[in-house]
C-alpha cells in the first residue's frame, strides 16, 4: 500500500521552515489519483508558505505497479552504501515472499534522480519495457552523432496527449526538441534482444546498460543494416 509521512524541511531560498507530505511508497493499484500526479506532473514539488518559491524535497520512494510487475526504487543519494542498502532490503523481501510460496516476478530497477524515477513509472505504465527504450535511446543518439547534429546531452521518454516521444535535453537541462517514438523500431528491438531469464538483475536500467549490453552483443544489428 501507499505510504506517507509529514516531513519538516528547510526552504532553500528564504531558510524559513514548512511542513510537506513525504509519499515514501506509491501504490499504483491502491493510489492510482497519487500515481497519476506523479505520471502527469510533480506532487514531489511543494511552495514555501514564507516566500512563495518552489521546494522540492528530497526523500527515498518506491513505486509499486502491481498490474505490471514493476518496483521503482528511488534512492534520494547516489551514495553507494544507500543504494547497496536499498538492494538488500528488496532482496530480503522478495525472499521472504518466496518462502511463503509466492512466485515474485516483479522486476527492480534503482533510480538515484526524479527525472528518471518519473520516466521509469511512464514506460511500465505504457506496458514497454524499459530495456528496450534504453536501446532505442542509444541508437538514436548515435544516429544523431553521426548526422553532425547539436548532440543532446540525454533522452528522456515521455507521453504527452497519449502521444510517445523523446525529450532532447541538453547539458543545462534545457529542452532542445523532441524526437517521435517509432513503433516500428520498437517492436524490431523487441525481438531483436534477447534476454536470459536467470536469477541475475538487471536494477540499473539506462543509456550506459544499453552500451555494456551491445557491447555484449556486437551483431545484434547485422541483419538491420
Amino acid at each position: 500500500m501507499s505510504t506517507a509521512r509529514q516531513l519538516t524541511v528547510i526552504c532553500p531560498h528564504c531558510k524559513g521552515k514548512l511542513s510537506c507530505t513525504a509519499f515514501e511508497s506509491i501504490n499504483t493499484e491502491l493510489d492510482a489519483t497519487l500515481a497519476y500526479q506523479v505520471l502527469t506532473g510533480d506532487p514531489f514539488t511543494v511552495h514555501c508558505p514564507h516566500c512563495s518559491r518552489p521546494v522540492t524535497p528530497n526523500y527515498p520512494t518506491l513505486w509499486h505497479d502491481m498490474k505490471r510487475h514493476a518496483m521503482i526504487q528511488y534512492t534520494a543519494s547516489d551514495d553507494e552504501g544507500v543504494i547497496a542498502e536499498h538492494i538488500k532490503s528488496a532482496k530480503e523481501a522478495f525472499e521472504h515472499f518466496r518462502k511463503m510460496g509466492i512466485t515474485v516476478k516483479t522486476e527492480l530497477r534503482i533510480v538515484t534522480n526524479r527525472v528518471e524515477f518519473r520516466e521509469k513509472a511512464m514506460i511500465f505504465h505504457e506496458g514497454l519495457d524499459d530495456r528496450v527504450i534504453e536501446m532505442m535511446k542509444l541508437i538514436i543518439l548515435s544516429t544523431l552523432d553521426r548526422q553532425k547534429d547539436e548532440m543532446p546531452a540525454e533522452l528522456h521518454f515521455f507521453v504527452s496527449n497519449k502521444q510517445r516521444g523523446f525529450a532532447a535535453v541538453s547539458d543545462a537541462g534545457e529542452l532542445m526538441g523532441t524526437v517521435p517514438f517509432l513503433n516500428d523500431m520498437y517492436s524490431d528491438f523487441v525481438q531483436l534482444m534477447m534476454f536470459e531469464d536467470d536469477e541475475s538483475k538487471d536494477y540499473f536500467v539506462n543509456v550506459g546498460w544499453a552500451t555494456d549490453y551491445l557491447q555484449a552483443h556486437p551483431t545484434l544489428f547485422e541483419d538491420e543494416a
